[in-house]
């Protein structure tokens, strides 16, 4: 029979796993992107997301001010000084509000070009 110290205990549920060095590409304004420095690019789509509230829900704005703080990390080796560092739960937040910003923005320029395209009739042949 196993004794207490040999069977692993249940991660508690507010247990959001290792902090891991992320890499984060430039979507918001990809002519922007800075190869390398990533903390940059992620606080530069954070900010142009905030920047842009018509395209987020509420709670998106907030937990999006909360993850700029919390993402930057001092770190002398990073040619900005800062290293991005994230649990996989704090990343998957950042990456799918960016995810739902994105489509939210493409969905109304579509419909801003649908609205603005004359209806064209096909040709009878």
């Amino acid at each position: 029979m196993l004794d207490e110290s040999q069977v692993s205990k249940p991660r508690r549920m507010n247990d959001e796993g290792p902090m891991l060095r992320r890499e984060c590409t430039r979507m918001v304004r990809p002519s922007l992107h800075v190869e390398g420095d990533h903390a940059s690019n992620y606080v530069a789509d954070i900010e142009d997301m905030i920047s842009q509230p018509e395209f987020l829900e509420e709670k998106d704005v907030k937990r999006l001010a909360y993850l700029a703080r919390k993402g930057p990390v001092p770190d002398d080796s990073e040619p900005s000084g800062f290293a991005l560092i994230l649990t996989g739960k704090k990343w998957g937040s950042f990456v799918g509000t960016r995810r739902r910003f994105l489509q939210a923005r493409r969905d109304q320029f579509l419909q801003t070009l649908r609205n603005r395209t004359p209806n064209i009739s096909k040709p009878d042949y």
